[in-house]
């Protein structure tokens, strides 16, 4: 029954995500997207595959230095390779997960880590990812409101900073909420062992170095902020008269959106919000669509190399 239910709703997730890429298809104005592509529109991409390589480099560097206080060694290379590997089956099996699995193995096989280990490391930078992620967009919040606040929703601009000051207020009350839950009668077992997994994870995070923590938050904003740099370097070249604080703001909201879970993967719910505000910010829907088609496209550019790099390496040790 678990698995009957399991693929009914991967089979609704997708038939939603192929509506909203259909919809997002049909804004299109293909006649002026052969315009620019004729005038050299994607000549002038090529950054876009460098830029999202150094983010990754970030992310690496990350990763790294949690392995380590996990016992767990590699080099920059190495974990840059495995993200690179990661970032290919990401767009293969659309969202997060599978390149998270494919990580996670790699390391495995090069470390002889712990399965546990390493998950608990991603999991942890996953979540500082996420605070890297609201903490841009508090910044960003607080320009538009100043440069652009006549043009969005005010309630908008408080989602970013609450999220920013919710996350670690969430993950300092997991244990509270777990003694809560083990005192309720009937409580589902399920959900008391995800709060055991969180509660292990708040404690191994505890155990870092302070100075380790504030290093790890910083490479987890710089990478973030790479992927908002190339938003608004590909809308610029598009023509897009849209400030960096704009970006700055939006796309922690249009990623933090790829959360909800009703869409494969976050395909199309991405690309939906994104639109959805720029259209706000008088973009036209055309355009809108276009940069985020772009953006999807610089991520499966990057996803082939690392393709190509798990294909030549096997990362054994």
């Amino acid at each position: 029954m678990f698995l009957k239910n399991k693929l009914l709703i991967r089979f609704a997730q997708t038939v939603f995500a192929i509506f909203l890429v259909s919809y997002l298809l049909s804004l299109l104005d293909f006649k002026s997207v052969k315009a620019l592509i004729d005038n050299g529109l994607l000549n002038q991409l090529w950054p876009g595959p460098f830029i999202l390589m150094l983010g990754l480099v970030l992310a690496a560097e990350r990763w790294r230095q949690i392995l380590l206080c996990f016992d767990q060694v590699l080099s920059l290379t190495q974990a840059f390779l495995m993200y690179l590997v990661g970032a290919f089956y990401g767009v293969l099996l659309p969202g997060v997960l599978g390149g998270d699995i494919a990580r996670i193995a790699l390391c495995k096989r090069k470390t002889g880590g712990s399965t546990y280990s390493i998950a608990g490391s991603i999991a942890l930078e996953r979540g500082l990812g996420l605070w890297g992620l609201a903490f841009l967009g508090s910044i960003g919040a607080i320009f538009v409101f100043v440069l652009m606040s006549d043009e969005v929703v005010f309630f908008t601009l408080l989602i970013a900073p609450s999220l920013t000051i919710s996350v670690p207020i969430i993950f300092l009350m997991v244990p509270f909420f777990l003694n809560s839950i083990k005192r309720m009668k009937g409580s589902s077992s399920i959900i008391q062992r995800i709060f055991e997994i969180f509660v292990r994870m708040r404690a191994s995070f505890t155990k870092l170095p302070s100075s380790l923590i504030f290093r790890t938050m910083i490479l987890s904003t710089a990478f973030q902020a790479t992927e908002i740099v190339i938003y608004y370097y590909f809308g610029r070249v598009l023509g897009l008269d849209i400030p960096f604080a704009f970006y700055l703001f939006v796309i922690p909201l249009v990623y933090l959106a790829t959360l909800i879970p009703i869409s494969l993967g976050g395909v199309g719910v991405r690309e939906g919000v994104l639109v959805w505000f720029l259209t706000i910010a008088g973009i036209s829907a055309s355009d809108a669509v276009l940069l985020a088609f772009l953006v999807y496209l610089n991520r499966v550019v990057v996803s082939v190399i690392g393709g190509i790099v798990h294909a030549v390496n096997s990362f054994e040790n």
